[in-house]
């Protein structure tokens, strides 16, 4: 007996039912899988794209502030390389018993970058300062690393 089989109201395909189960060429059968798996890697691309975007937000708060988007998709199942290299420990420089005893007399600095995502000004680096003896911290945005030594210039003259 020929039966058309249905999904969301959408024909897509004719099959011969057999024991309960609807038959399909096998043609028919693996597009519309491929179809969905196609969606299911759409919405995941999207959930990264948007996680990276949003600073790397965690994927249950990320679910929280758009319940409708992908409502489907286990995020139990999704990993972020950067979120899970930033989780691993690092090799710190030793612990120091002394402290500078006044604000500036020691200054620790890091350049990061670049970054695979661009800023909407086009940054991709940020270079810190950071005061031994107060921990203020100061972070600049730069566009290329050769605007270094310049900011180092800058600060020092502050």
């Amino acid at each position: 007996k020929r039966e058309s089989f249905l999904v969301t109201g959408k024909k897509i395909g004719i099959g011969l039912v057999s024991d309960g189960l609807y038959r399909l060429p096998i043609h028919v059968a693996t597009t519309a899988v491929s179809r969905t798996e196609k969606k299911k890697e759409e919405c995941r691309q999207l959930f990264l794209y948007l996680h990276e975007r949003l600073g790397h937000l965690l994927f249950g708060i990320l679910k929280q502030l758009f319940p409708e988007l992908c409502s489907s998709l286990n995020i139990s199942m999704l990993s972020c390389d950067v979120c899970q290299f930033a989780k691993h420990v690092r090799a710190s420089y030793p612990i120091s018993n002394s402290r500078a005893n006044k604000a500036f007399s020691l200054i620790h600095s890091y350049v990061w970058g670049p970054s695979d995502i661009h800023s909407r000004g086009g940054f991709q680096y940020f270079l810190t300062f950071i005061d031994d003896y107060s921990r203020c911290t100061f972070v600049y945005l730069l566009k290329d690393r050769s605007e270094v030594p310049h900011l180092i210039e800058t600060f020092i003259l502050l």
